[in-house]
């Protein structure tokens, strides 16, 4: 939604309230529309707004008598840190290559993890994969590999 403007527009305008939160949107911003506001929220793990590495962001939205304020606070992280936890968790075991794609992205700031994704489900097209919603490791590894995540 948060590329297709019309879409979202058009969500705002047949809201009965006047602001529509977007979240995990990667990206922190402020839409109005007529008498609305359209808020996206950044992915608290991996916002794509260009900021330095080891930084996130949190919506903060503060109620007064007839309004309410919105606020993007920063938050500071030891990045580090979170892959070594990361890499402790069992999330490895059952996705190991999405994993290195999600470690991957926090150690260059970027979204290898949605380029990943979209090009493991090409492959698959490409492959005539009909197997349902679940894509075999070997279209995340040809991806992974392509995009030199492994």
């Amino acid at each position: 939604m948060l590329l297709n403007s019309s879409a979202y527009i058009e969500y705002a305008k047949n809201i009965n309230g006047n602001i529509l939160l977007c979240g995990h949107t990667h990206h922190k911003k402020i839409v109005p529309v007529e008498d609305k506001q359209i808020i996206f929220c950044p992915s608290l793990g991996l916002p794509q707004d260009g900021e330095e590495y080891g930084h996130t962001w949190i919506t903060l939205l503060t109620s007064t008598e007839n309004t309410w304020k919105t606020e993007f606070v920063d938050i500071k992280y030891d990045v580090d840190a979170l892959i070594d936890d990361y890499r402790k968790s069992d999330l490895t075991k059952y996705a190991p290559i999405f994993s290195e794609c999600i470690i991957k992205s926090l150690q260059l700031h970027g979204d290898l993890a949605y380029e990943c994704v979209v090009l493991a489900w090409d492959y698959a097209k490409k492959d005539n994969f009909t197997g349902g919603k679940i894509l075999p490791e070997k279209y995340w590894i040809k991806a992974a590999k392509a995009l030199k995540i492994i």
